[in-house]
């Protein structure tokens, strides 16, 4: 299993897909920033593409939304594209009374924060650590001001040009 990355691997297309029909189905849950389609030959297996939206939260509601729905004639595949670790956590299902204070308290002890990116309010943050291998054993699931929320750590996705090999 893939982490989750703000890269979503969308399978089962049709082969004449275009990356107009792609970001009008998919627009809806973020920024997308590149849309990466490809076709093989004939007879070698369906399209498929690759959608780099701007952040995480935004990749993660598109993959539940989208997940079996029709785009063009066929349900599509999604899934999260290749990635290697980065020292950043998506911190999702905060609820309205959570603060920047115990989202400090509650990750610190899984090493040193570099910087906590939260408004008041919203539903997530990500946490920037300074190592790289304490974010990764954080993923999972923690109770915060009596609210159980999802922990991921965020994964660099590969340049677009490395997903065919």
């Amino acid at each position: 299993m893939l982490k989750a990355t703000r890269n979503l691997f969308i399978g089962n297309l049709d082969h004449n897909v275009s990356e107009v029909e792609l970001r009008r189905a998919f627009e809806k849950y973020g920024i997308i920033e590149e849309v990466v389609i490809k076709r093989p030959a004939r007879g070698q297996g369906g399209a498929y593409a690759f959608l780099k939206f701007q952040n995480l939260d935004m990749a993660h509601r598109a993959k539940v939304a989208m997940s079996g729905r029709v785009v063009g004639r066929n349900p599509i595949k999604i899934g999260y594209g290749k990635a290697n670790p980065s020292t950043r956590l998506w911190v999702g299902g905060l609820g309205p009374s959570t603060s920047l204070a115990a989202l400090a308290r509650e990750f610190d002890r899984f090493g040193s924060i570099r910087t906590i990116d939260y408004v008041k309010g919203d539903s997530f943050a990500y946490i920037q650590y300074e190592i790289v291998s304490k974010a990764l054993f954080t993923d999972g699931f923690l109770t915060l001001c009596s609210v159980l929320v999802s922990v991921v750590c965020q994964w660099l996705a590969l340049c677009s040009s490395r997903y065919s090999e």
